[in-house]
């Protein structure tokens, strides 16, 4: 099949709709998971077509005159894009290697936020190819996103690295859920205009309500701690009083400034430390019985 005859397809429209299916029996769910394999494989198999023909130069940019590096394509309702540091937004993480690992920590954070299933909260299909040494993401379009400009259509999150923050309180409600399942708590953060903005996600994750009147979370890439014995911080300042462990946590530097721990990681410990709060209370109050009891037995005289 040439590029010319593909069927024209509402990707996003498919795979929210698959996502909004009715899951309250056994059958539902049956037929909620079977249409969202079948929609994502659709989806997915479109999606590397368009990335070899965007490598392969079959596919016209939608902003020809720009650098290559900046180059957009849309192709079949998927929109694509390369894998480098197009506008600097990366300069001081590593520049295109930063790029490159955000890519892959967004697909991440995509795939977190999707095994929530948080209802109400809605992330974009994405799909990343490496071909002819290339990187190239494809990603479902939010509706009525093409016919705003993005400063506008942001009314969560930051565009220009923390200058302009945006806030909504609506956002913040359908984030309640999927932020105590991650372990985020609502912060303040103060922007470039010295103003006062209560978030759940890093700044860096960005809400956008399209015309269907969904909530999406996009650039998820900082969805996880960083992982500062990667980032080539000095050991002596959080290795503390064992010196012996300080040989575990002797990670090799990476090219960028994005590394994060997993997920699995950060649940791990947060298990931990329950197990923690929750033997030391108990030590508590048996201390506290047995000197409730001690106290009893020399009131009586014995």
């Amino acid at each position: 099949m040439s590029l010319g005859m593909m069927s024209s397809r509402d990707w996003n429209e498919e795979l929210q709709s698959a996502r909004e299916l009715p899951q309250t029996n056994v059958h539902e769910k049956i037929v909620r998971d079977r249409t969202i394999f079948r929609v994502t494989c659709d989806f997915v198999a479109m999606a590397i077509k368009g990335a070899q023909a965007v490598v392969d130069g079959n596919i016209p940019p939608l902003n020809a005159a720009d650098d290559k590096k900046s180059r957009m394509f849309l192709w079949n309702n998927i929109f694509f894009s390369l894998g480098f540091d197009m506008k600097d937004h990366y300069g001081a993480f590593g520049g295109d290697s930063a790029a490159y690992a955000a890519i892959a920590g967004d697909l991440r954070g995509i795939s977190l936020y999707q095994s929530l299933d948080t209802e109400g909260l809605h992330t974009l299909g994405t799909v990343i190819v490496d071909y002819r040494g290339y990187r190239v993401v494809g990603q479902s379009i939010i509706s009525g996103i093409l016919s705003r400009d993005q400063e506008q259509s942001i009314i969560y999150g930051s565009i220009d690295n923390g200058k302009t923050i945006n806030s909504s309180e609506k956002f913040g409600k359908v984030l309640q859920s999927s932020s105590k399942k991650l372990h985020l708590r609502e912060h303040s953060v103060i922007g470039g205009d010295a103003g006062e903005h209560r978030l759940i996600t890093s700044y860096d994750c960005k809400g956008i309500i399209g015309n269907d009147g969904r909530h999406y979370l996009i650039d998820l890439f900082r969805s996880f701690a960083p992982d500062i014995f990667a980032l080539g911080v000095p050991l002596e300042n959080y290795r503390g009083e064992e010196e012996q462990a300080k040989p575990m946590f002797n990670c090799p530097e990476t090219p960028h400034k994005l590394a994060t721990l997993r997920a699995e990681l950060i649940e791990a410990f947060a298990c931990y430390r329950y197990v923690l709060f929750t033997q030391n209370m108990s030590a508590k109050f048996i201390k506290a019985k047995g000197r409730k009891g001690d106290q009893v037995k020399g009131n009586r005289g014995e």
